[in-house]
C-alpha cells in the first residue's frame, strides 16, 4: 500500500475569494519507487531449501554474497515478496552454508509502514567437529525499510562465503493449504508433488565436447518444484548401470559424453523425479525417457529383399554431432558387406557406394547428421536358398578422442532366392516353354516371343524359311529384337539370303553404357549372349541356316509372362494363352495370336516410353576387398546380375558404346546378287536334282511342297549400307529397317502332310536315331552331362530326329547340340551343394570336343596347336587358301554397278584378324598389260568359302563421271597374311563404251558411237566434265572434244516480263534464267534508269523516284556465250496513303507485284490513315468540353475548373477577389465573399463607403460624385477575347494570361535599363516619373497594383519619384497579395529592403530637399503641406496620422510586426508581399502557372516532378535526352521514330546486314563502300565484268575458274601448253586436231591400234619395231629375203616350202642322208662325190 498524504490548507478567505480546491500530493521514497531496489529472487534463499542438495550437483553453486553490491534489495521467493528470517536459521540451510538472518534485540520490532530502522543480521556457523552452532558468529548492519507492501533491506557483502536468507511473507497466522485439505489441528495434510512430462534426451555441441541433455516439461505449471535427475545406461547384458544423479529446479540437466564413463555406441536413460523446494524428502514418482543410442545408426528401408531388382534406400544417421577438423565438420564412413560363411558363394547384396559422408548439421529430431546409399540383392540363377548378408561400417579413426576407434552397429539384411526359368526355341524351331511344354512352330514371320507384363521387357523374333526346297513346312528363327525400358538391341540377319548372311547386332534407341545391358561371345561368336539388369538373358546360337535362342526368365516375372514361351507359372498345361490371358487349345491359334502384323514389331519401330531412372552404379563392398591407394575409391565395380558362366565368354559391350555410333554391325551382311553367279547356278541345278527326285514320289503332290519364298530378292529389301554407321534414333530407324516379307504370308495354310520314314533320300528312323544318339549321347556334353541333363537329352533327340525327317540333310544332326551345351551350363551352375562332383564336367563345356585332340584345354578353351584354329582346334589354321572363282566371272561395270568390292568365292577362308586380299592393279603401258605393285586390303569374312576384298578407294574407278575404258585387278587372298592363294582376275570396264564378255579370258572391245579422250569413255552427246559447250561427237572425233552443235540459247522465265512497284520503293527484284544445258548463266543490263543496279546474278535494285512506267533490257548469256535478251517492264504506282502516311512494301506479297502497306502517323488509322482517331472518345475532360486533335485533344473547361483534363479546382480565394478584410471561401468552381464592413457597403467583392466623397480634382484629375470601384477596372472583354490581344505591356515586355488578377494579365519584367511595372517602363536615370494628372487613364494605377512581384522586385524605383496620393477608399486592390498604398509605389529609397520598417533618420528629418524643385512640383507626400523655403528649395510638413517619413517619402506604420511574407501597406494594414498570397501569406504565386503538377515553391519559382523542367515545369525531361529524332513524352521516356529502339533511341535496328565495311545509316539502308553494291553491300562490282564463269570477288578482283586468267577472266590457261597445233579452249583443255588425243594432244592416235609393240608417233602412223611393218605393224618383215619359194611369217621368220629349211630357206632338205660325202644342193636330191653314184649317192661308180 502507498502512503498518500493529503494536505488541505482551510483558509476561509483565500477560498472563497479565489474558490482555490484542496491540493494532494502523493510522497514517494526512493527505495521503494520502482529502480530504486534489486530483487533477490533465488529459490534457494528459502530457509527451507537444504545446502546438501547443492552439493551433490556438480552443475549448481552455493549462494556466496561476499560480492554482492552494496545497495537496497527486495528478496522475493517465486515472485512472491519475502523478507529475511528473524530466527536463527540452521546451517546448511538457504543455499549457503552459514546463512544470513535478520537478529531483533528484545522488544525491538521491524519498522512500521513508511518507517526506516537500523538492524543487525548475523551469520549462523558452526565449527568442525563441534556439535552446537553459533548463530550470531558475524555481525552485519542492515537498514530495513516497509514500502507497506514489502520490505527492502539496505546490504553490505559479507565477510566470507556467507547468504542472506530469505522466507515468505505470511498474510495471517493461519497457514493456507492451497487447495489441500485441512486437518482437524489445522494443519495440512501432505500434497504429492506433480510428475513432469516424459524426459527427452538429445544431443549438444558445445566446443568440441558433446553433452547429452535431458529435458523435461513441468506440466503443473508450479514454480516452487525441484528435481532430481539420475543417469542410465543399458550393459551389453541389458542391466542397468547407473551414471550420475543431479538436484536442480531447472528443467533441463547434462551430462558429457567423453569417451571414458560414457561412449558412442551406449544406449543411454535418464528418469525425473519432482519434489517441492519446501519439503525435499517428498519425490514424486520417477518418470523414464526412451532409450537414446548415442552414436550411427543404419536404417534400412527393408530387411528382408528378394533378387528382383528392386532398389532400397539404406539411411545412415548420426544422433550426436560430429567433430570438426581442420576446418571441415564431416566425417567419411567406409561400409562393408560380409555374407554367410559358405564358401563357393559370391555377394548377393551391392551398395550403391561404399562410402559415404556425413556433414554436421543442426541437431533435429534426434539426428545430427543424415546420409543414405542405395542397396539390392544381386539377382543370379544358383539356388543357393535365402542369405543373410551383415551391411558394416568400418571403425572410424579421427583425432577426436570420442570417436577414434567407434564401431558403429551392423545391420543385417535377408536376401530371398527366387528361381528363373529357361525358354528355348531351336532349330526348325522347336519349343521349350518357360514351364517345359514342347511344341513346334513351322510358320514363318515375326511373333511377341516373351513378354513381362510387370516391367517394360519384351523378346520378338522373325522366322524364315530354312531348309530350301522341301515337301514339309520348314522355318527358322533369323532375328530377335529385345526391348528393356528405354532401350531395343536387336541381332538379326533376316535382311540376307540363308546360309549368306551374318547376323548383326545393334542397339536401336539409347545408350548400351547407360543401359546395363551386358554383351559376350563365346566359341568365337557361335554364342551370343545378352544379358539385361532385370536378370533376363537371351542366348543365341548362330548357325548358316540361322539362329536357336535360349531365353531365360528373372524370378520377378513367374506368373508375368506371356507370348510363345507361356506363362511361367509352373503349370505346363496352362501356357496356351492369347494377349489378355484368354486360353486357347491347339498350338496353331496360340502361335497365330502372337504372330505380329507387318511394320509393328521392335524391328521396325520403337515402343514410346518415358523412364525418370537412372541407373546407378552398384558397388562391392567387401570385407576382404583391400583398398587401392588413399585417394581411390574403395568402390568395387560390380553387376547387379550374376550370370555365372563355365563356357568361356567375351565381353564385347565395349565394341557397341561409341556415343556417336551405337549402330555398330558385328559383321557386314553380304550384298545380294546382281549378277550371275556360277555357283549358285550349280546350286540351283542341285535343288532342281532334288525336286527332280521329288517328285517321283507318288505320294506327294506338287501343291503340297513347299519352297523358298520366291520374293526374297534384292529388291525385297532394303540392306543398310556398309558404311553406315549412325546413330539408330527415331530419325533413323528407317536406316535400320528393311522390308521382311515373310511378315505377308497367310498364316492360314493348308494343314502340311505329316512326316513318314523313310525320307525320300532312303533315311531310315532307325538309321536317323542312331546318327543323332552317336552326335548327341556320344559327345562330350552328352557323356559328361548325361546324369544331369535327363529329360532334355531326350527332347534333343527327339528334336534330331524330326529335323531329319522333315529336312532330309545330315548336316542338321548336330543342331541341337547348343541345348544340351546350354542346359548341362544352366544345371552345373545352379547345384551349388554339388560343384565338386560336377568338376569333370567343367572340360566338357569350355573345350568342346575336347579341342578335337588338337590343342590343350585351358581354363579358357582350347589353346590349339600349331597349324590347327577355331574355337574347338577343328581346322587347320596353316591351310592355304584356293580361289574357286569371282563374282560375276570376274567382270565389273563401273558405270552402272559398284566396282569398290569384289565377293570372292572358295574355300578355306579362315575368319581372323589377318584374313587379308592381295591386289594387283594391272594397266596397259605401251600396249602391253603390266602389273602395278601389290597391295594388302581389308578382307570381310562372311563363311569359309566366301568374304569379300576391298578395292583401293585411290583410283579412277571410284569417279562417278568417267573411267578408264579397262583396268583389271588381280586379287589373291590369305589367312595369315603370308601364304596366299592362287590369282584370279577382276576386270572393271566402262559400259558406256566397251564390251566385254568372259570365255577362257576376258574380251573387250570398242563400242560404236563413243569417244576415247584422255584415256576415258564418253557416250556420243557426253558434254564434257569442264565445260557443257564440249560434247562427243564421234562422227568428228573419237579422241578429242568437239564443239557442241547445237548449243540451245539460257531460257528467261515470261513471268518476270511485266512487274508492278510503287512511288519511293525500295525495288528489289531476284530475276531466273536457266540453260537447258545445265550451265551457269550471267545477267546484264543494256539499258535502264541511271540508278538502277543489276548483279550478275540476276538482282534488281532500284528506287522507284517517278510514277513513268520503266523498261528494262536483260541480257543473259550461258557459258557457251549463247544470249538471250528479254524486256521487262516497270509500272509505277503512287502511294495513296493520306494525311502524310508513309508506304512501305508488303511482305506478305511476292516482289513485283507493287503491294504496299500505310504506316500512319499517330492519331491516324485505316487502310490508307484516312481516318482520324477520335481521341475524345472515352470522354477524358470530366465536365469540360473536349475538342479532338489530331493524336491530341484540348479541354476547355468550365469557369473555376482548370487543368489538362479539367480535373483541378481553381482556388479563386488565393487570388484576393474580395474586398480587403473580406472572408473568402472557396467552392467547387466559385468562391463565396463574407460581408462588408460595417462602414462599407455591397456584396463582399466590391465595398464601398456609404456616403458620397468628392474627389480631388486637382490632386487626381477626376471628378465624380459616384463610388470608384477599383473592380470596374478589369477590363471588359468580347467572349473569347484574350486579355493581352490589346498589348497592354510596354513594347517588347511579355504578356502572361492569369486567373490571379481581375485585370486577366500579367506583364512580365522591363527590359534591360528600364525599370516599371512591365506596363509602363522608364529608365533608370531619370529623377521623377510623371506625376498622375488629370487625363490619366485610371487603369495605369490599376496595372501598376496588379504589377507581379517578379517585376517589382527587378526593377528599381528611381529616387524622387512620386504620384499624386489616392484617397483611402481607393487603396483596394484587385489582389490581396498586390493590395498596398499607391504611394508605396514610388517609394524613393531604392536601397530599401522589403523587410526595413522604419526610415532612415536623414529621411524622418530633412533639413531641406536637396533638388531644385519647388512646391509646384508637388513633391511632398500626398497631403503633407510644402513651404517654401528662403533658399528657393521647399520644406514639407509631416506625415498624415499613420505614416513616418519626412513629408517627401511617408510609410505607414504598423503597431504590430507584419508576419512573414508580408509588408505594412497602409496604417496598421498588413498586406502580402508581391509573390504571395494566401490568408497567411503562406502561398506563393508562380506566373504563368506551374504546369505538369509542378509545385509553386517561391514566387515564380516552381519545382517541377521526376521527367519535368523548364521555368513552368512544361517540358518533358529526358535525362540522358532521347537520340534520333527521339521525343521525350514524359517521366524519362523516349518515344522512338522507325528503325530505332532503346531507352534513349540510342540503338539503331538494320535491317539489313551490312557487309564489306557497310555502314548502316538507316534502318534499312546500307550504306556500301566504294565497289561493293547491294541491299547489305555483299556483292562487289567489277567492270569490266568477269568472264568464263569468274567471280567477282572485291572490287574490280576476279576469281577464276581453273584453266582461266586474266583480269576478266578472259584468257584460257592450259599448263603445260596444248601440243600439235592443239587449242586451249577452256578450263584446262585442249580441243586436239583430228590425228591426235591426250589433255594435251600430247598423244598421235592410231586407229586400229599399232600391233606387235610397234608406236604410234602420228596421226596413224604407227612406228613398227624390227620385223614388222605395214600401217599398224600387222605385217611381220625379214630383213634377208627368204629365198627358194619360203614366206616371211614373222620378224625375220621365214615359213619354208617343202624341201628347204634354214633362216632364209636357203638349205635343202633330204629325206636320205647323202653319203660317202655327198651334199644335198636341192630337196631331196644329193650331189655325189665323184666315185658314187644313186639318191643318196650310196653306189660306187667304180
Amino acid at each position: 500500500m502507498r502512503l498518500n498524504i493529503c494536505v488541505e490548507y482551510f483558509i476561509a478567505f483565500i477560498f472563497i475569494i479565489l474558490n482555490k480546491t484542496v491540493s494532494c500530493q502523493k510522497v514517494e521514497i526512493p527505495e521503494c519507487s520502482r529502480g530504486g531496489y534489486t530483487i533477490l529472487q533465488s529459490p534457494y534463499r528459502s530457509t527451507r531449501f537444504s545446502s546438501q542438495q547443492l552439493l551433490q550437483s556438480a552443475l549448481q553453486e552455493l549462494v556466496c554474497d561476499h560480492s554482492l553490491s552494496p545497495g537496497w534489495y527486495q528478496f522475493q521467493i517465486f515472485d512472491k515478496p519475502a523478507r529475511m528470517p528473524t530466527k536463527c536459521v540452521e546451517v546448511n540451510q538457504c543455499g549457503t552454508q552459514a546463512p544470513v538472518w535478520l537478529s531483533l534485540a528484545e522488544g525491538e520490532t521491524l519498522p512500521r509502514p513508511l518507517e526506516v530502522k537500523q538492524m543487525t543480521a548475523c551469520a549462523t556457523w558452526q565449527f568442525l567437529g563441534s556439535a552446537s552452532k553459533d548463530c550470531c558468529l558475524f555481525r552485519l548492519p542492515v537498514t530495513v525499510r516497509n514500502c507497506g507492501d514489502f520490505y527492502v533491506y539496505l546490504l553490505q557483502p559479507t565477510q566470507g562465503c556467507m547468504g542472506y536468507c530469505a522466507e515468505e511473507i505470511s498474510d495471517s497466522n493461519q497457514t493456507s493449504c492451497d487447495g489441500r485439505q485441512r486437518n482437524r489441528d489445522g494443519t495440512c495434510s501432505e500434497l504429492q508433488p506433480p510428475s513432469s512430462a516424459r524426459p527427452l534426451i538429445v544431443a549438444e555441441l558445445s566446443g568440441s565436447s558433446v553433452f547429452l541433455k535431458c529435458v523435461f516439461a513441468d506440466s503443473s505449471g508450479n514454480s516452487s518444484l525441484g528435481y532430481v535427475v539420475t543417469w542410465w545406461r543399458l550393459s551389453p547384458e541389458g542391466t542397468r548401470e547407473e551414471l550420475r544423479k543431479d538436484t536442480t529446479i531447472e528443467t533441463f540437466a547434462f551430462i558429457e559424453l567423453d569417451g571414458i564413463n560414457l561412449r558412442l555406441g551406449d544406449r543411454i536413460h535418464c528418469s525425473c523425479t519432482s519434489f517441492f523446494l519446501e519439503s525435499p524428502d517428498m519425490q514424486s514418482l520417477p518418470v523414464e525417457s526412451e532409450e537414446f543410442y548415442a552414436g550411427i545408426q543404419m536404417k534400412p528401408q527393408a530387411v528382408s529383399i528378394s533378387e528382383d531388382g528392386r532398389e532400397y534406400e539404406l539411411i545412415v544417421q548420426s544422433t550426436v554431432p560430429l567433430p570438426c577438423s581442420s576446418e571441415r565438420c564431416t566425417l567419411p564412413l567406409h561400409l562393408t558387406t560380409s555374407n554367410q560363411d559358405e564358401k563357393g558363394l559370391s555377394i548377393d547384396l551391392v551398395l550403391s557406394s561404399c562410402e559415404v559422408e556425413l556433414s554436421q548439421t543442426p541437431c533435429h529430431n534426434g539426428v545430427c547428421s543424415q546420409a543414405s546409399v542405395h542397396y539390392t540383392a544381386v539377382t543370379d540363377i544358383w539356388k543357393d536358398g535365402d542369405r543373410s548378408t551383415e551391411i558394416h561400417i568400418k571403425p572410424i579413426i579421427s583425432t577426436n578422442f570420442l570417436w577414434n576407434g567407434y564401431t558403429p552397429q551392423s545391420v543385417q539384411i535377408l536376401v530371398k532366392d527366387v528361381p528363373s526359368a529357361h525358354c528355348y526355341t531351336f532349330t526348325d524351331p522347336h519349343i521349350i516353354t518357360f514351364d517345359g511344354r514342347r511344341y513346334d512352330n513351322y510358320q514363318i514371320g515375326t511373333f511377341v516371343l516373351y513378354r513381362s507384363t510387370a516391367r517394360p521387357f519384351e523378346v520378338h523374333v522373325r522366322q524364315w524359311e530354312c531348309a530350301g526346297m522341301t515337301a514339309h513346312p520348314t522355318s527358322c528363327v533369323c532375328g530377335l529384337a529385345a526391348w528393356d525400358g528405354d532401350y531395343v538391341v536387336t541381332y538379326d540377319m533376316c535382311n540376307g539370303l540363308v546360309g549368306e548372311t551374318k547376323p548383326r547386332l545393334s542397339v536401336k534407341n539409347g545408350d548400351l553404357l547407360k543401359s546395363g545391358i551386358r554383351v559376350t561371345e563365346s566359341y568365337q561368336g557361335r554364342k551370343v549372349t545378352i544379358t539385361f539388369l532385370s536378370g533376363a538373358f537371351v542366348r543365341v546360337d548362330v548357325a548358316d541356316w540361322g539362329m536357336s535362342l535360349t531365353v531365360r526368365a528373372p524370378g520377378s516375372d513367374q506368373g508375368h509372362t506371356e507370348g510363345l514361351c507361356g506363362t511361367f507359372d509352373g503349370k505346363p498345361m496352362n501356357d496356351y494363352h492369347k494377349e489378355g490371358g484368354q486360353s486357347v487349345e491347339d498350338s496353331t491359334s496360340f502361335i497365330n495370336a502372337w504372330r505380329l502384323t507387318p511394320s509393328s514389331s521392335l524391328f521396325d519401330k520403337i515402343p514410346i516410353y518415358e523412364s525418370n531412372s537412372s541407373l546407378p552404379e552398384y558397388c562391392q563392398c567387401q570385407k576382404e576387398k583391400q583398398q587401392s591407394s588413399s585417394g581411390a575409391s574403395p568402390c568395387s565395380s560390380s553387376s547387379r546380375i550374376q550370370s555365372p558362366s563355365i563356357i568361356p565368354t567375351l565381353d564385347v559391350t565395349a565394341e557397341y558404346m561409341k556415343s556417336a555410333q551405337l549402330h555398330r554391325e558385328t559383321s557386314i551382311p553380304p550384298r545380294r546378287p546382281t549378277h550371275y553367279r556360277p555357283a549358285q547356278q550349280s546350286r540351283k541345278n542341285t535343288q532342281r536334282s532334288q525336286i527332280q527326285r521329288r517328285v517321283m514320289n507318288p505320294q506327294r503332290s506338287q501343291s503340297q511342297r513347299r519352297v523358298v519364298n520366291p520374293q526374297r530378292s534384292q529388291t525385297q529389301r532394303r540392306v543398310p549400307s556398309r558404311s553406315s554407321r549412325s546413330s539408330p534414333k527415331q530419325p533413323d530407324l528407317e536406316e535400320s529397317t528393311y522390308n521382311f516379307p515373310e511378315d505377308h504370308s497367310s498364316s492360314n495354310s493348308p494343314e502340311p502332310l505329316v512326316p513318314s520314314w523313310p525320307t525320300e533320300s532312303g533315311l531310315t528312323e532307325s538309321k536317323a536315331r542312331w546318327l543323332c544318339e552317336g552326335t548327341l549321347r556320344n559327345s562330350t556334353v552328352g557323356l559328361g552331362c548325361g546324369h544331369l541333363l535327363g529329360e532334355i537329352l531326350e527332347q534333343a533327340l527327339d528334336m534330331c530326329l524330326l529335323d531329319q525327317q522333315l529336312k532330309d540333310d545330315q548336316t542338321w544332326i548336330g543342331a541341337t547340340m547348343p541345348l544340351l551345351e546350354n542346359e548341362c551350363e544352366r544345371r552345373v551352375v545352379e547345384d551349388v551343394g554339388r560343384r565338386k562332383e560336377n568338376q569333370d564336367i567343367l572340360a566338357s563345356l569350355r573345350c568342346p570336343s575336347l579341342c578335337s585332340g588338337n590343342g590343350q584345354c585351358t581354363e579358357w578353351g582350347c589353346s590349339c596347336f600349331p597349324g590347327f584354329g577355331s574355337y574347338d582346334c577343328s581346322q587347320v589354321s596353316d591351310e592355304t587358301p584356293e580361289i574357286t572363282e569371282l563374282e560375276n566371272g570376274g567382270l565389273c561395270d563401273v558405270r552402272y554397278g559398284v566396282c569398290s568390292s569384289v565377293r570372292v568365292l572358295g574355300q578355306g577362308f579362315k575368319k581372323s584378324y589377318k584374313l587379308k586380299c592381295e591386289v594387283v592393279k594391272e594397266k596397259i603401258v605401251d600396249g602391253e598389260w603390266s602389273l602395278d605393285d601389290a597391295r594388302l586390303v581389308p578382307a570381310s569374312f562372311q563363311s569359309s568359302s566366301s568374304l569379300e576384298c576391298q578395292l583401293p578407294v585411290d583410283d579412277p574407278q571410284s569417279s562417278t563421271t568417267a573411267h578408264q575404258p579397262v583396268l583389271r585387278w588381280q586379287i589373291k587372298v590369305s589367312n595369315d597374311g603370308h601364304s596366299f592363294s592362287n590369282a584370279k582376275i577382276l576386270t572393271l570396264f566402262d559400259g558406256t563404251c566397251q564390251i566385254c564378255t568372259v570365255s577362257t579370258s576376258v574380251i573387250c572391245s570398242l563400242k560404236n558411237r563413243t569417244c576415247n579422250i584422255d584415256g576415258l569413255c564418253y557416250g556420243e552427246g557426253d558434254h564434257s566434265p569442264s565445260s557443257p559447250c564440249l560434247t562427243c561427237r564421234p562422227h568428228l572425233s573419237t579422241h578429242s572434244w568437239s564443239v557442241a552443235e547445237k548449243n540451245e540459247l539460257p531460257v528467261f522465265h515470261t513471268d518476270q516480263s511485266s512487274l508492278k512497284t510503287f512511288y519511293g520503293e525500295d525495288f528489289v527484284y531476284q530475276f531466273s534464267a536457266t540453260d537447258p544445258e545445265g550451265s551457269a548463266v550471267l545477267f546484264t543490263l543494256k539499258s535502264g534508269p541511271r540508278n538502277v543496279v543489276l548483279s550478275p546474278a540476276g538482282l534488281l535494285i532500284w528506287k522507284a523516284l517517278s510514277t513513268k512506267p520503266v523498261t528494262f533490257e536483260l541480257a543473259v548469256t550461258d557459258d557457251c556465250n549463247a544470249e538471250t535478251r528479254a524486256a521487262v517492264k516497270v509500272s509505277v504506282h503512287p502511294c495513296d496513303c493520306e494525311k502524310g502516311a508513309s508506304c512501305v512494301t508488303n511482305i506478305n506479297f511476292p516482289p513485283g507485284t507493287g503491294e504496299y502497306l500505310c504506316v500512319c502517323p499517330a492519331g491516324l488509322e485505316g487502310d490508307r490513315c484516312e481516318v482520324d482517331v477520335d481521341d475524345c472518345g472515352s470522354n477524358p475532360c470530366f465536365s469540360g468540353a473536349c475538342v479532338d486533335g489530331l493524336n491530341s485533344f484540348t479541354c476547355h473547361c468550365p469557369e473555376g475548373l482548370t487543368g489538362v483534363i479539367c480535373d483541378e479546382d481553381i482556388d479563386e480565394c488565393l487570388s484576393a477577389p474580395c474586398y480587403p478584410g473580406v472572408s473568402c471561401r472557396n467552392t467547387m468552381g466559385s468562391f463565396l465573399c463574407g460581408p462588408c464592413p460595417e462602414h462599407l457597403t455591397g456584396d463582399g467583392k466590391t465595398c464601398s463607403q456609404k456616403a458620397v466623397v468628392e474627389i480631388d480634382e486637382d490632386s487626381l484629375g477626376i471628378t465624380s460624385e459616384s463610388e470608384v470601384n477599383l473592380s470596374s477596372f478589369k477590363p471588359k472583354l468580347l467572349p473569347g477575347q484574350s486579355p493581352c490581344a490589346s498589348r497592354p505591356c510596354y513594347p517588347g515586355v511579355q504578356c502572361f494570361e492569369s486567373t490571379y488578377t481581375s485585370a486577366g494579365y500579367i506583364c512580365g519584367p522591363c527590359p534591360p535599363g528600364l525599370s516599371g511595372n512591365g506596363q509602363t517602363c522608364s529608365s533608370r536615370s531619370a529623377n521623377r516619373q510623371t506625376p498622375f494628372r488629370k487625363g490619366d487613364k485610371l487603369s495605369d494605377v490599376t496595372s501598376s497594383l496588379a504589377t507581379p512581384s517578379s517585376t517589382r522586385k527587378s526593377a528599381e524605383r528611381p529616387i524622387g519619384a512620386e504620384r499624386s496620393p489616392p484617397r483611402n477608399k481607393w487603396t483596394s486592390s484587385v489582389d490581396r497579395k498586390t493590395t498596398t498604398h499607391i504611394l508605396d509605389q514610388i517609394n524613393t529609397n531604392a536601397k530599401a529592403s522589403s523587410s526595413r520598417e522604419q526610415l532612415s533618420e536623414e529621411e524622418l528629418n530633412p533639413e531641406h530637399a536637396e533638388d531644385n524643385r519647388t512646391c509646384a512640383d508637388s513633391p511632398c507626400f500626398s497631403g503633407v503641406s510644402c513651404e517654401a523655403a528662403s533658399s528657393g528649395s521647399f520644406r514639407c510638413g509631416h506625415c498624415p496620422h499613420g505614416y513616418k517619413g519626412n513629408g517627401i517619402t511617408c510609410k505607414p506604420v504598423c503597431r504590430y510586426p507584419c508576419g512573414q511574407n508580408m509588408e505594412c501597406s497602409q496604417p496598421n494594414t498588413c498586406t502580402c508581399k508581391e509573390g504571395y498570397t494566401g490568408y497567411n501569406c503562406h502561398i506563393a504565386v508562380c506566373r504563368p502557372d506551374c504546369k505538369n503538377k509542378g509545385k509553386c515553391v517561391k514566387p515564380n519559382v516552381c519545382e517541377c516532378p521526376a521527367g519535368y523542367n523548364g521555368p513552368t515545369c512544361e517540358e518533358a525531361s529526358c535525362d540522358p535526352p532521347c537520340q534520333h529524332g527521339g521525343r521525350c513524352l514524359s517521366r524519362n521516356y523516349c518515344t522512338c521514330p522507325y528503325g530505332y529502339v532503346g531507352p534513349r533511341c540510342e540503338t539503331m535496328v538494320c535491317n539489313r546486314h551490312c557487309e564489306n565495311g557497310g555502314e548502316c545509316v538507316s534502318p534499312d539502308v546500307c550504306k556500301c563502300k566504294p565497289g561493293w553494291y547491294g541491299p547489305t553491300c555483299n556483292s562487289a562490282d567489277c567492270k569490266p565484268l568477269c568472264l568464263n564463269g569468274g567471280t567477282c570477288i572485291k572490287p574490280n578482283i576476279c576469281a577464276c575458274p581453273s584453266g582461266f586468267y586474266g583480269s576478266q577472266c578472259q584468257i584460257a590457261l592450259c599448263s603445260p601448253p596444248c601440243k600439235n597445233r592443239g587449242q586451249c579452249m577452256r578450263n584446262n583443255v585442249c580441243s586436239c586436231p583430228e590425228g591426235y588425243t591426250g589433255k594435251r594432244c600430247q598423244k598421235s592416235v592410231c586407229d586400229p591400234m599399232c600391233m606387235n609393240n610397234g608406236k604410234c608417233v602420228g596421226p596413224n602412223t604407227c612406228s613398227c619395231p624390227s620385223g614388222w611393218r605395214g600401217e599398224i605393224c600387222n605385217t611381220p618383215a625379214c630383213l634377208q629375203k627368204c629365198k627358194n619359194g619360203g614366206e616371211c611369217v614373222g620378224p625375220n621368220t621365214c615359213h619354208c616350202p617343202a624341201g628347204w629349211e634354214g633362216l632364209q630357206c636357203q638349205t635343202p632338205v633330204c629325206k636320205q642322208t647323202c653319203l660317202n660325202g655327198g651334199r644335198c644342193v636341192f630337196p631331196n636330191f644329193c650331189h655325189c662325190r665323184q666315185g658314187y653314184t644313186g639318191p643318196s649317192c650310196g653306189t660306187k661308180t667304180r
